[in-house]
């Protein structure tokens, strides 16, 4: 069930630093974007849930995490900062207002990189005749910096040995 609160009550809440249901995000470590995915499913502000995490959303060249889209409950999209989030609990983010729910998602689309773009683009390593699928992304989310990319054979490829372009990626 879905707990629904008026705006009066989360906002009387956001000043509340007891009610954070997780680590904070410096105290997270490093995750896996896509393995990890049930910890990046609901959006809480001061408790309260408000929307699920839809995308995972990078730069344009995949070097940090931007933030997140996110499907509020009432179907409307926003875009959430990464620099918002003040907590990662078991099932979701945590945000301290309401405010941190951006409107523009548009700028985001056109000039982020969301997990399943990444995840689809293949990556070529010049030991292998055919590109390899990415399986995962590794990163940091107390800086946002993507630390590796997982490929489907277990490798680990650190972010600085990566060329990524929006149609490819290179591994050096």
């Amino acid at each position: 069930m879905t707990t629904t609160a008026t705006i009066e009550s989360v906002l009387d809440a956001r000043h509340d630093d007891t009610a954070l249901h997780g680590p904070t995000l410096s105290d997270t470590g490093s995750i896996h974007l896509h393995r990890d995915r049930i910890r990046l499913r609901a959006v809480s502000v001061a408790g309260v849930h408000v929307g699920a995490i839809a995308e995972v959303v990078f730069d344009a060249e995949a070097r940090r995490v931007a933030g997140f889209d996110v499907r509020l409950a009432d179907g409307e999209r926003r875009f959430v900062p990464l620099v918002a989030v003040v907590a990662l609990g078991p099932s979701g983010i945590e945000l301290d207002s309401p405010l941190h729910l951006v409107e523009e998602v548009c700028y985001y689309d056109q000039a982020g990189l969301t997990l399943p773009d990444l995840l689809d683009t293949p990556a070529s390593r010049r030991r292998d005749r055919m590109p390899v699928r990415v399986a995962d992304v590794v990163a940091d989310l107390a800086t946002g910096d993507v630390l590796a990319l997982e490929l489907e054979d277990g490798t680990l490829v650190p972010r600085e040995s990566l060329s990524i372009s929006g149609d490819a990626i290179r591994v050096a």
